[in-house]
């Protein structure tokens, strides 16, 4: 599928760049190269300036978004090298996503901003692709399962190479939207648009940074991830409609750093109680944090491993189990290519069945812990079908009739403007 490669007007270097920038960049590049995997691009940028104090916060800004850019496009520059050389276009190994960074890596980042030239002058048809060709199965089978049009489906692979936005959440438990909006603009955030309390903004600022945010006024949240805490919420109010929202239950069992977990602890209106549990010490400690500056009471940490059922607290044994359980389990990543854009290249084939057997386990594992009537909600930040919808079909076989499908969604439609995430709430049968 063609995407939009950046015109002559913006491709990687341009002449008004100061020659002092230019170095920079190739520096840059040239340790980023000496990875023989990608590594977490951005994690490492920030490692890096924080070793190189020479670089300021214009320049900084300057080489973060030129490594993207280029890291975006790799597959279109890579290969359009390859084709210069003379070399086989079709075959399968240059196709592999850890060979296009083997092949990224000999070049310099001279040699890349002089096929970005080259290939300015392409036809858009004939610049690139948006999803890199090994992916194109997936596409294909998601373009067929959401039922998008040929239109769409470009739509949707040209947005991958796109810079993904900001959004925020506003926590509403001690200060209503419209305060905290206000706040944040006196600071310098700049609201592009609102919908009731989901903000995207840009700011030239870290909002880290902010009093709001010292405050616990509001939390980095995608979208997407926002409209898979509304989804589990919508569903297990519906689900039990009778019961005061002071009742419910709430078991996220794969917590990470918390994130749904705080959105559910701020819809609940910080009543009720909420279990967050997950592998790792180190991101629950985080989650204690982040609640704390929140001012959210009603959540309690626990590490799980997910290797055998959980032991339920006897609050919850008590009723048969949780009122929702929600697993935003391992994945792929693909919904986060927009924001991490060399992650495609780290892509394993082997890594992927790997999930699909955990995403497996741990829809059966957990599952037990739903009480009758309950809901759960698997969740991902995927557009792989195999990750999403085809793990709901498999687990309904698999429960043989004990939960049943509410509803399943695919958050970010083609044309949408965040990552791209799935989730699904099934109901446990009586």
């Amino acid at each position: 599928m063609a995407s939009a490669l950046p015109h002559r007007n913006s491709s990687f270097e341009t002449p008004s760049l100061p020659l002092q920038s230019r170095h920079s960049l190739g520096e840059v590049w040239g340790g980023l190269c000496e990875f023989e995997e990608l590594p977490p691009v951005d994690k490492w940028l920030q490692s890096y300036f924080r070793r190189n104090r020479k670089f300021g916060k214009r320049d900084r800004t300057l080489v973060r978004n030129q490594i993207f850019l280029a890291l975006r496009h790799l597959e279109a520059l890579t290969h359009h090298s390859l084709e210069m050389e003379n070399l086989n276009r079709e075959e399968e190994p240059a196709w592999i996503p850890q060979t296009i960074w083997e092949r990224a890596r000999t070049l310099s980042w001279a040699e890349l901003c002089a096929t970005s030239n080259s290939l300015a002058e392409l036809p858009l048809h004939q610049q690139g692709r948006s999803v890199p060709r090994f992916f194109d199965d997936h596409l294909l089978l998601r373009q067929q399962r959401s039922e998008w049009s040929r239109q769409e489906a470009l739509a949707f692979a040209r947005s991958q190479n796109k810079p993904a936005p900001l959004w925020i959440r506003l926590n509403t438990v001690h200060l209503g939207a419209k305060e905290t909006a206000a706040q944040l603009q006196e600071s310098g955030v700049n609201i592009l648009e609102q919908l009731d309390d989901r903000l995207r903004v840009q700011a030239n600022t870290s909002l880290y940074h902010t009093p709001s945010f010292a405050a616990g006024a509001f939390e980095i949240q995608d979208w997407s991830s926002q409209e898979i805490g509304a989804h589990c919420w919508s569903s297990l109010t519906h689900s039990r409609e009778n019961c005061p929202h002071s009742s419910f239950k709430v078991w996220d069992c794969c917590a990470g750093a918390g994130g749904k977990t705080l959105q559910l602890a701020t819809l609940l209106r910080n009543k009720g109680a909420i279990y967050s549990t997950d592998i790792r010490q180190r991101p629950l400690q985080e989650l204690k944090k982040r609640a704390k500056r929140d001012g959210l009471t009603n959540i309690r940490t626990m590490v799980w491993d997910a290797t055998e059922k959980l032991s339920l607290p006897r609050s919850v044994a008590c009723r048969g189990g949780y009122d929702l359980v929600l697993i935003d389990a391992p994945c792929s990543s693909s919904g986060t290519w927009r924001r991490n854009p060399e992650a495609r290249y780290r892509f394993k084939s082997q890594t992927l069945s790997d999930f699909k057997s955990l995403q497996a386990n741990l829809l059966r594992t957990a599952s037990a812990a739903v009480a009758p009537g309950g809901v759960l909600t698997y969740s991902t930040c995927s557009w792989f079908v195999e990750e999403n919808e085809q793990q709901i079909d498999d687990f309904l076989n698999w429960a043989n009739g004990e939960y049943s499908l509410i509803s399943q969604n695919l958050h970010q439609e083609p044309n949408g403007n965040s990552d791209t995430m799935f989730s699904a709430c099934l109901r446990k049968n009586t």
